[in-house]
């Protein structure tokens, strides 16, 4: 006979029993029985062992957020030349091929196993792509502006945005400016076109420099297309009447660095070449200046870097900067030396302005979340 001092005893055998029919048990099961979409990711400009700037870092970022949200029924492999510490080692497939690694071994490898889609963040497409490919094209200045590129160069980048424009399903952009751009070179691509907000994963506990020094501190490559020369000539303007200041450059050579190269020694220019992260974050915690001119990008990851560091930032004033930066920037004429240096004297002698544009940065970086950037990758490849 079922009493209430009966039913009180069965209480916890029927709670037990009923967590048997949950509705995350029945989404488990269910799993395991599906066949899982087999999604490849070049992961090849994550490997170690390269000087990474601005395209590597957001394949890093991007890569970390990816394995952090990767659906279920999905089977997430990184294709690289060498195993990448970060990522799960057992679902890296290394391709060890020094030559056309791309073209030749991700190509081939495609071939041999199948793969329900394949996305490709840095980097040319393989020959041999399935039908959901989803790239990123992470700007245009080499159609823009081809004199900012070798001949060769610009050749290649030509032909692998011709081939990613027709071969892709989808292509990102991480700025509307970009998508624009493409879309003024090639109407009939415009459908498969889409931004993805590149993200920035504010970065915390690094020692910081003791305290701000009167210094001008450029990050990126030493090249044409960042107008380094420009920038240079317009602090030696500034350094007249601001003799106490230096202009620190942390970075690699680009191409045209020969012509930049005599104005590395001018006085008061410190030229340090590539940095490590904890030299960047530690130049990022003295400087009171963040001088990021160039005259194209595609997106800038040294401005979100600035503003998480609370340094003042002088942009040029193009669509793409002003996308990113918003209000939290001066902007200045890439192409007049003297309005780059009027901005640097603006900045450096008006605290209250500097520190107007180090608050208005540091609520900015909220807009950019490379969890929500995974996400919609996510999407583009499984659904």
């Amino acid at each position: 006979m079922l009493t209430p001092e009966v039913a009180f005893a069965m209480k916890d055998s029927c709670i037990e029993r009923a967590s048997e029919f949950s509705v995350e048990r029945f989404e488990s099961n269910l799993n395991s029985f599906l066949i899982k979409k087999r999604v490849v990711i070049d992961a090849s400009r994550s490997a170690g062992g390269i000087q990474k700037t601005g395209v590597e870092v957001v394949s890093d970022a991007l890569l970390r957020a990816l394995e952090a949200t990767c659906p279920s029924e999905v089977e997430a492999v990184y294709v690289t030349p060498k195993i990448i510490d970060w990522l799960p080692e057992e679902r890296q497939r290394v391709i060890k091929l020094r030559r056309l690694w791309t073209l030749a071994g991700l190509s081939f490898a495609l071939l041999r196993r199948r793969a329900d889609a394949l996305f490709v963040p840095v980097h040319t497409l393989p020959f041999f792509c399935p039908m959901r490919t989803v790239k990123i094209i992470h700007d245009v200045a080499f159609l823009k502006q081809p004199e900012l590129y070798s001949a060769l160069e610009c050749l290649y980048l030509r032909f692998d945005f011709w081939r990613s424009t027709r071969i892709a399903s989808k292509i990102f952009v991480p700025t509307d400016t970009v998508r624009k751009d493409i879309a003024r070179f090639l109407k009939d691509v415009e459908t498969k076109i889409e931004v993805l907000r590149f993200g920035y994963e504010r970065i915390s506990d690094v020692p910081k420099a003791s305290g701000r020094t009167n210094s001008v501190l450029f990050i990126g490559r030493v090249e044409e297309k960042k107008n380094v020369a420009n920038l240079i000539n317009a602090f030696l303007d500034f350094k007249k009447t601001h003799s106490d200041w230096n202009l620190i450059i942390a970075g690699k050579p680009g191409f045209g660095s020969e012509k930049i190269e005599p104005l590395l020694s001018s006085v008061g220019v410190k030229y340090l070449g590539y940095v490590s992260d904890e030299e960047k974050h530690h130049l990022l915690s003295s400087a009171k200046i963040l001088a990021f001119v160039s005259r194209e990008e595609g997106f800038a990851i040294p401005m979100l870097e600035a503003f998480d560091f609370g340094v003042a930032v002088l942009a040029s004033d193009i669509p793409v900067l002003h996308e990113v930066g918003g209000d939290a920037c001066l902007y200045v004429s890439p192409g007049d030396v003297n309005n780059i240096a009027d901005g640097l004297c603006k900045l450096a002698d008006d605290e209250k302005l500097r520190n107007d544009l180090i608050s208005k940065g540091a609520e900015r970086l909220a807009d950019f979340s490379w969890e929500r950037a995974a996400k919609q990758v996510w999407r583009s490849l499984i659904l």
